[in-house]
């Protein structure tokens, strides 16, 4: 009786000891994906305020212009008949032209600014906007979660195929029956394909 006790009090400590493990490594994990996506997104941070802040709606009419831009480039890209690799490297191209005049031509015929006692330019944020740790801490929490349901999805494949061959089977259903119910741009390039042949 007691060496049952011991097996069922041992079992039970080394599996909350590797859920305790586990759960470390899952948090240094999302930690060190934090330090990297705020490595990789602490330059653009002033990119990302704006954005958001259009996102927001803080200027409705900042928003309002970026979403009729973002609109018609987005439709003259679906329907005009130039190849892709010209619409690449014509945005590339524009993209090259406006870096090259903001960061070297036009610093050159600018006026210089006046000094001020306060050289420092804050960024007004709205609350509601996220800085770039929070938005890696969010981003880390999403890709450990990912992470975590992929796990759960191969597990589901080895244990229990049926279910899983269910489950995947469905979600696809769903997409298609969505897919064939929302024309979209795809018909679009399909038709202006078939008027080129």
């Amino acid at each position: 009786m007691a060496s049952l006790a011991r097996k069922v009090l041992s079992r039970f400590v080394s599996s909350s000891f590797a859920e305790v493990s586990a759960h470390e490594t899952t948090e240094n994990r999302q930690k060190s994906n934090e330090e990297t996506l705020t490595t990789l997104l602490g330059p653009f941070e002033s990119y990302v305020v704006t954005a958001q802040s259009i996102l927001i709606w803080e200027k409705p009419l900042t928003s309002a212009f970026v979403l009729l831009f973002v609109n018609v480039i987005f439709w003259l890209a679906v329907s005009c008949n130039y190849r892709f690799y010209f619409v690449l490297a014509a945005s590339l191209a524009f993209i090259h032209i406006y870096r090259t005049w903001t960061n070297q031509i036009l610093p050159e015929i600018r006026l210089p600014r006046p000094d001020s006692e306060d050289s420092e330019e804050w960024t007004p944020v709205n609350p509601q906007v996220l800085s770039v740790p929070e938005i890696s801490r969010h981003l880390g929490h999403l890709t450990e979660t990912g992470k975590q349901c992929y796990q759960w999805l191969l597990s589901t494949r080895q244990k229990q195929p049926g279910m899983f061959c269910v489950l995947v089977t469905s979600t696809l259903t769903v997409l298609a029956l969505g897919g064939c119910c929302v024309s979209g741009v795809f018909q679009i390039g399909r038709a202006s394909c078939r008027e080129r042949v």
